[in-house]
């Protein structure tokens, strides 16, 4: 919640880096051991490719809102869902867009990617939930979506 991103020793749990985002960082990270990079969403609307060594930031790509679910890393790419409703397919190496899927809701799931299919989850539209004076109305259901490459 401080906006900052920590790499912490496991022998003894203190601090070795950290990436301040400026944002909330609720996104598990994706890391790519082999590259020694991990790759963390953030309000910030940011996703950020980090050195695992240093914290040096590589990268950041701009995926127009908030980025709270888990960032998932690829053979090729990462991927990651946006509060702007899309699914992101990112370069390991530039953070370039490579595509972006359209969804109904906010993309907030993990991407999985299983058999030949990536599989990714929206929130569901509901409004009045941030008002307490106002009831709760679903008014459109979140969706799953099992993506097939071309």
């Amino acid at each position: 919640w401080d906006g900052r991103f920590y790499r912490l020793d496991l022998a003894d749990g203190t601090d070795q880096w950290s990436f301040e985002t400026g944002e909330v960082i609720m996104s598990n990270p994706g890391i790519d051991p082999d590259l020694g990079v991990v790759y963390v969403g953030s309000d910030d609307y940011h996703v950020h490719a980090l050195a695992t060594d240093t914290g040096e930031e590589l990268w950041a790509t701009n995926v127009d809102g908030y980025v709270i679910g888990s960032v998932t890393v690829t053979a090729e790419t990462v991927l990651v869902g946006s509060y702007d409703r899309h699914l992101y397919a990112l370069e390991k190496d530039t953070g370039e867009v490579r595509w972006r899927l359209e969804c109904g809701g906010h993309v907030t799931s993990e991407a999985v990617p299983h058999d030949g299919r990536i599989y990714v989850a929206e929130r569901a539209d509901i409004s009045g939930y941030w008002d307490e004076n106002t009831r709760e109305r679903l008014r459109e259901r979140g969706r799953v979506y099992g993506i097939v490459g071309r």
